[in-house]
């Protein structure tokens, strides 16, 4: 009798052992993060991969000034102001667009509108490298990359994540009326990324 208890206590101990790994085992089906009613707490991670914009002219400001323009020279190739400023890029894989935000005359893509009392007709064209061949575009370019500005393709000598980046400045007068005397001010912000 005691050899026949023994051996139905292991049965049993067996069966109960089987069971409760079975309902402890079942594969869970549902992804989905579902709340808790105990103390413990969901945890949601979240983050964001991206191309960082290359480091321009140290992070420093980039300053141009025209000084004193006779006004009947201007003629938007007169006075250009050439710009070298160094680069530093973490990120130079593919091509290299600019990008360069401010304020857009409207009358041609690449004019940054200036303030002051000839904000309506006078602004200053922007090109990408030495000279006014290359127009360097306000804003957002087009195309596939056009978050990051326009296709870098002239005054750009890097080839490797250093390098530097010419620009030119031209002021120039757009529309009928006549420019009058007085100051003027235009700023934008200028980046550079490789996509």
């Amino acid at each position: 009798m005691k050899v026949f208890l023994e051996s139905a206590k292991i049965a049993l101990f067996t069966i109960l052992f089987f069971i409760s790994l079975s309902i402890y085992s079942q594969p869970h089906t549902d992804n989905r993060i579902k709340p808790r009613t105990d103390n413990s707490i969901n945890v949601r991670i979240i983050g964001e991969i991206y191309i960082p914009p290359c480091k321009v002219n140290n992070d420093s400001p980039i300053n141009i000034s025209f000084g004193k323009i006779p006004l009947r020279k201007v003629d938007g190739s007169n006075f250009a102001e050439e710009r070298t400023v160094p680069i530093s890029c973490d990120y130079f894989r593919g091509d290299a667009y600019v990008r360069f935000d401010g304020t857009n005359a409207l009358s041609q893509p690449n004019i940054l509108k200036t303030t002051g009392v000839n904000s309506s007709n006078f602004g200053i064209a922007l090109y990408q490298g030495s000279g006014i061949s290359v127009p360097m575009n306000i804003g957002k370019g087009s195309g596939i990359n056009s978050e990051y500005g326009n296709l870098v393709t002239n005054g750009l000598s890097a080839t490797s994540g250093s390098g530097q980046f010419t620009f030119t400045a031209v002021p120039i007068k757009y529309g009928s009326s006549d420019l009058v005397e007085g100051f003027f001010t235009a700023t934008g912000i200028l980046s550079i990324t490789y996509v």
